[in-house]
């Protein structure tokens, strides 16, 4: 039979161990959370870029003068944008490179996130049906790499360990 004292002391391990371990568990979903909202606030940022440019231009050689990022420039970046309109032309990034980005769904009016196959491997966009001020209907896509969020998330647990 143990004594009272090693009960308390047992009792009190057993529930230490318990908190840390869910302290824990709650720490790393707080850090996906963080980690894939950022992801998403980047996506949203990038998009609204996009959307202004495209009503600034007419051309590729135009659009990509307005989005100047050195990420869209590499091909195979990880970061891309496409804009199509109802008369087939079809402006991409240079990051794209031979390739364009394909979804699964028509765009909508409103902005929708989607995920779907890219140039590299899973990526996750940002995706909406806009019309221009000359009447004209333009489906505008930004994706990233997931890749890129799990590297996030890593570095997140890495730095609370």
């Amino acid at each position: 039979m143990w004594s009272l004292q090693r009960r308390v002391i047992f009792t009190g391990l057993a529930w230490a161990i318990l908190a840390t371990l869910f302290g824990a568990f709650a720490l790393t979903k707080a850090f996906d959370q963080i980690a894939s909202q950022r992801f998403d606030q980047e996506l949203r940022d990038r998009h609204a870029q996009l959307i202004a440019a495209l009503g600034d231009s007419r051309s590729q050689a135009e659009l990509e003068g307005l989005l100047t990022d050195p990420i869209y420039q590499r091909a195979y970046s990880g970061t891309y944008w496409q804009v199509a309109n109802l008369d087939d032309v079809l402006l991409t990034s240079p990051s794209l490179f031979d390739s364009d980005l394909q979804l699964e769904q028509t765009p909508s009016p409103g902005a929708s996130f989607w995920e779907g196959a890219g140039p590299n491997g899973v990526i996750r966009g940002i995706h909406e049906s806009i019309t221009l001020n000359d009447g004209s209907i333009w489906a505008v896509i930004v994706a990233k790499d997931l890749a890129a969020l799990v590297a996030e998330r890593s570095v997140m647990q890495r730095s609370s360990a």
